[in-house]
This record gives structure tokens, C-alpha cells and sequence, in this order.
């Protein structure tokens, strides 16, 4: 939506498996040629979720290919689904070995859900959806970045220009802060 001039700002939390870097390595291959800055909004725990005391043994991505096992996706585009397919193509496991690989749920709660359910013995998720669950174990595996795409063009927009003051100021970082699950050292510092 940047790219095409359909946004003035936008948030992602994508792995890049080739520099085993978040975001950063995308504001040239997804917007080439297009002036951006990149502000920081937080960090978050990004694991496994399984049901109470893991009864598959679920550690690793390796085990996402085990035939006794069944997945939930998330949608294509989706950070998730992005470190998911990268971690799949870095174990070489082809997609066509993982149960479930096409069962998509919509939102991290949503893939918390349909393990909590039964419905599926794992998925990729964030730790803030399954904070204080009863129904889903949750095993970290990586530490996402998540941040703030604006095109220079659009610095001069009052709009805009709000929307990072308020990332920067104290009174956000003490509110995410407090939501829990979130790590907001750095919160809207400029990384780019």
C-alpha cells in the first residue's frame, strides 16, 4: 500500500531469512527507490503454541513435518506466515510434508483457538495473545521487531507527524508497557 501510494504509513514485522534481520532489509526490496524512515514500536516474544504440557512434544519447526502432528497457518503476507515459510525453507521441510500447512486462521488468537480446540497440535504465535492462558502452552522461538514504515513525502502531514510524536512519548511506552508481553526499549526510535 505504500508503494502504491494507497497508505502514508505502515506497520510490519517481517523476518528477512537472508540477513536473519526484521524489517529493515524490506524497506528496499518491498519500496525500491521510494525514501522511507523507519521507526522502532516494540519488540515481542514469537513461539509455538501447544496444548498444556505439550503432549507431542513440540520444540521446533522440525517437528511441524512429523506425521503425528497438525499445524495451524496463518494467511498468506501475514509476519507470522512470513517466518513460518522461511523457517520451513531453511529446514528444507517442503510444505507438502506439514499437516495443516493449509489450515489458515486469521489472527494469532484465532491459531491460539483452534490449538486450544483440538483442532490443531501447533502454530506460530506471538506470546501477548496467549498471556495468562489456561488452554495453550506457548514455547518462544525468536524475538520479532515490529516498526513503522512513513515515506519522507509524507513527514509534512500533521497526521503523520502525530502519529510519531505519540509513538515517542513517554505516556505510549508506559501504556504498552503495561499491557505486557511487549518490550518497548527503543520504542519509536529511528532506525532508518
Amino acid at each position: 500500500a505504500l508503494y502504491q501510494g494507497q497508505a502514508q504509513l505502515a506497520t510490519a514485522h517481517l523476518w528477512d531469512r537472508e540477513t536473519d534481520r526484521y524489517n529493515l532489509p524490506f524497506a528496499t526490496k518491498m519500496l525500491p527507490g521510494m525514501a522511507v524512515q523507519v521507526y522502532h514500536i516494540v519488540n515481542r516474544s514469537i513461539g509455538i503454541y501447544t496444548a498444556p504440557g505439550n503432549p507431542k512434544n513440540i520444540h521446533s519447526i522440525d517437528d511441524f513435518a512429523r506425521a503425528d502432528v497438525r499445524m495451524v497457518n496463518r494467511e498468506k503476507g501475514s509476519g507470522i506466515r512470513v517466518l513460518t515459510d522461511s523457517l520451513f525453507l531453511e529446514h528444507q521441510i517442503p510444505v507438502t510434508q506439514v499437516q495443516g500447512y493449509e489450515q489458515v486462521a486469521p489472527s494469532h488468537m484465532a491459531a491460539a483457538e483452534a490449538v486450544a480446540r483440538g483442532e490443531a497440535d501447533c502454530a506460530f504465535g506471538n506470546a501477548r495473545s496467549v498471556l495468562g492462558s489456561k488452554d495453550v502452552e506457548f514455547l518462544p522461538v525468536k524475538y520479532e521487531q515490529y516498526d513503522l514504515f512513513v515515506p519522507e513525502y509524507h513527514l509534512g502531514n500533521p497526521v503523520v507527524q502525530r502519529v510519531i510524536s505519540v509513538l515517542q512519548s513517554d505516556a505510549m511506552r508506559l501504556e504498552t508497557e503495561a499491557l505486557g508481553g511487549y518490550d518497548v526499549t527503543d520504542m519509536g526510535r529511528r532506525l532508518l
